[in-house]
């Protein structure tokens, strides 16, 4: 799940991805309220910039609201079981994908190019293709520093993402950030028209170009739903 902002020519502000993989056995789960600063940089200048938190329960949910200052807010939660629901809170909408397989325990020790403790948290360096992260085994691998290299307008990679933790707190996060109640169940082409047409006028043919992109994923929507108890 992600909130991507636009905030440059053939750039991407991506300030979301919580996977299911990232959800521990109800044996090893530990509560946390972590909160981060998430920076783009453009040839070494800022040009976007978002607060974010992101808390995980005692029952292994996890859930994360992004707060860009140039674009929406949008809160992901991943329950222990694996739905994944996207929200707009501001819209009072959200979209929801049944679990599908689990996957396997995150691995965030095997080749760690060292270790830094933040915030009183040991985190592992790990270096991947795209860049740099400091993930904490102790809290299933989660990110507490990333420094993501991203193409320029020259293909060449001059640009940044880094999102850098402000303060961990290990203890329940606040309930409200997984709180579903209340809010309209839709596809996802329907949510994605919706959060469209609150940023701008769509005209028909629009919307109809956005659902046939979206076929795809709205038949997976179904499929998951029909074998799933309904969540309407």
């Amino acid at each position: 799940m992600g909130l991507a902002v636009s905030v440059h020519p053939k750039v991407v502000f991506t300030l979301l991805v919580v996977s299911v993989g990232s959800l521990p056995s109800a044996e090893t789960v530990k509560p946390y309220f972590i909160k981060r600063t998430v920076i783009l940089l453009v040839d070494g200048k800022e040009t976007g910039r978002a607060s974010s938190v992101e808390g995980r329960a005692s029952s292994g949910a996890i859930a994360r609201f992004d707060d860009p200052r140039n674009g929406p807010a949008e809160r992901n939660v991943v329950l222990s079981d694996g739905t994944k629901i996207k929200i707009r809170d501001g819209l009072r909408i959200k979209t929801t994908t049944p679990p599908t397989d689990r996957q396997p325990a995150p691995e965030c020790a095997k080749g760690a190019l060292g270790s830094e403790t933040i915030h009183g948290v040991s985190a592992n360096q790990v270096q991947r293709p795209d860049g740099m992260f400091w993930l904490a085994p102790s809290l299933g691998c989660v990110e507490l520093r990333k420094i993501v290299n991203l193409p320029g307008t020259s293909g060449k990679p001059t640009n940044q993402n880094r999102s850098e933790t402000e303060s961990i707190e290990l203890k329940e996060p606040p309930a409200k950030l997984f709180a579903v109640d209340g809010l309209e169940e839709l596809t996802p082409s329907e949510f994605a028209v919706r959060v469209m047409k609150a940023n701008s006028a769509l005209d028909q043919t629009t919307i109809q170009r956005v659902k046939l992109q979206m076929k795809g994923l709205d038949e997976q929507y179904h499929r998951l739903h029909q074998s799933s108890k309904s969540i309407r």
